[in-house]
């Protein structure tokens, strides 16, 4: 009998348990249903969700619900069409890493829904190369700072818009750029009040496209440029020349290092380390150097393109956007700026050297006439006509005095007073003997025919027309000039005054 009765207390106690476990888990299922409903989820998200996805949700938005309240008690008032203008997705980081929201538009580029990450950690979505940069990120306290990096997060997305699993997801470069806002979730004394206030970083995601994804034409103000690895121009697009005066074949070969602005290096450096080491970037606004001097605002977006059978990096492609246009056009930042001015420069102003001494043009025969003597035909010029506009001083030529010592009164001349007159001076040669007629002498014979005159012809010059009026008043002022400029007690120079002065008289 007593086997029999604690037989049965023990099965009442069972079915007792039983019961109250069953009582549990139906009042568990009623409350995570309640609490499902009110979420801001849709009804067809909400029957997917399990319990574990419900309390992860359901903390997520009561810390939101707590940061919405604090920034509208900051008069931060947002239209709700904003979110939906962005190329990217909301997303905000608690100081532990996890992600408190993420907008819907995060399937759009990752291929992953907004329920499956918010409540997560981010940790579990990264590289694990990236996974110090956020968590030192995160753990300094920086509020009212703006923050942007770049981080490798899991896609689910192929080349072919095709979903495959979490497990055989690829890697896609996210630009975060935000800031920190630190907010006081409970009302507490200004004792507790510092460490009752959480830090969280709300930053928007883009992403960085590729470019073969790039939409074909592409703007006026941007233009594409292909590098070896080591940053060197193997390509340009011509739209440069008209946006920053490059000529596309000249930068051939030349390094994008070379074209930055100085005080931009450092940030620039920073944006190349993060291209080699995780594929993709994009730059800050920074200085491009113009070709003629100055600069203009660049944002620069670089993809390593990656050989498809050796899956090694084998190019670099930018996509360059101009934001403004040349600034600071007068202002010369590198070398070879100011070679290129002063190459603009000489289109202006050409040595005077290329202007004076011109190889000689031909003349025609009223001209050649000019320069002829008279009695003097074409055929005897031909051989010692000398064009002297076109004629350059050479090295070693003699010299000519320009003040000529003239004779206080004149003197009969002599073959020996002449050839005196010569050695002293030998720039002083002997009149030709077709010029004698200049001086009112006789005609020198002529060997050849006279020249037929056609009719309507200008007739050649007559000897009178080479003659000059004396006048003895001028006489006299050379006759004192020329006494008191030279030595009177030298007699050399006397007579040698006195043989110039009546070779001129004639």
């Amino acid at each position: 009998m007593s086997g029999t009765t604690k037989r049965r207390s023990s099965e009442k106690r069972k079915e007792k348990s039983r019961d109250a476990a069953r009582n549990r888990r139906s009042q568990e299922a009623e409350i995570f249903s309640q609490l499902c409903n009110a979420l801001p989820v849709p009804s067809n998200v909400q029957a997917q969700l399990d319990k574990s996805s419900v309390m992860r949700i359901a903390i997520s938005h009561l810390k939101l619900a707590k940061i919405i309240e604090k920034a509208n008690d900051e008069d931060e008032k947002t239209d709700h069409l904003w979110m939906k203008a962005l190329e990217g997705f909301v997303i905000i980081l608690s100081s532990d890493v996890d992600i408190i929201f993420v907008s819907e538009s995060v399937a759009k580029y990752l291929g992953i829904s907004q329920i499956d990450l918010i409540g997560q950690s981010l940790l579990e979505f990264l590289h694990p190369c990236d996974h110090d940069e956020i968590v030192d990120l995160l753990s300094h306290k920086t509020t009212n700072k703006k923050k942007s990096l770049f981080l490798r997060m899991k896609c689910t997305l192929t080349t072919k818009g095709r979903s495959v699993n979490l497990k055989s997801a690829s890697y896609k470069v996210i630009r975060l750029s935000g800031e920190f806002k630190e907010f006081e979730m409970e009302e507490t004394s200004d004792e507790n009040k510092e460490n009752n206030s959480q830090q969280y970083y709300i930053a928007v995601g883009e992403p960085i496209p590729h470019p073969s994804d790039i939409e074909i034409p592409l703007d006026g103000n941007t233009f594409l440029s292909k590098h070896n690895m080591d940053m060197t121009f193997t390509y340009c697009d011509e739209r440069i020349e008209k946006l920053i005066g490059y000529d596309s074949e000249n930068l051939e070969k030349e390094s994008i290092y070379n074209y930055h602005h100085a005080l931009d290096s450092e940030n620039l450096e920073k944006c190349y380390k993060q291209l080699f080491s995780k594929g993709q970037v994009m730059t800050e606004r920074y200085r491009f150097l113009a070709r003629n001097g100055g600069y203009v605002w660049v944002i620069t977006q670089a993809t390593i393109i990656y050989n498809n059978r050796t899956h090694r990096p084998e190019s670099v492609v930018c996509v360059h956007y101009v934001l403004s246009g040349v600034e600071e056009k007068n202002l010369i930042l590198a070398g070879f700026q100011k070679e290129i001015k002063e190459d603009s420069m000489l289109k202006f102003f050409k040595p005077s050297t290329e202007d004076v001494f011109q190889p000689k043009s031909e003349i025609n025969q009223e001209e050649m006439d000019m320069y002829m003597a008279p009695g003097m035909t074409n055929s005897m010029m031909a051989d010692t006509a000398i064009d002297l506009t076109h004629l350059a001083p050479n090295a070693g030529d003699a010299c000519i005095p320009l003040a000529l010592p003239f004779a206080a009164s004149p003197e009969p001349t002599t073959d020996e007073n002449v050839k005196k007159a010569e050695d002293l001076f030998p720039s002083f040669k002997k009149e030709p003997d077709s010029f004698i007629a200049c001086r009112g002498q006789d005609k020198p014979k002529s060997t050849g025919t006279t020249p037929v005159m056609s009719p309507g012809q200008p007739s050649p010059p007559t000897p009178e027309d080479y003659l000059t009026p004396f006048d003895p008043n001028d006489m006299d002022f050379m006759n004192t000039f020329f006494t008191d400029a030279l030595p009177s007690n030298n007699n050399d120079t006397l007579e040698v005054r006195n043989i110039i002065f009546s070779l001129i008289l004639g």
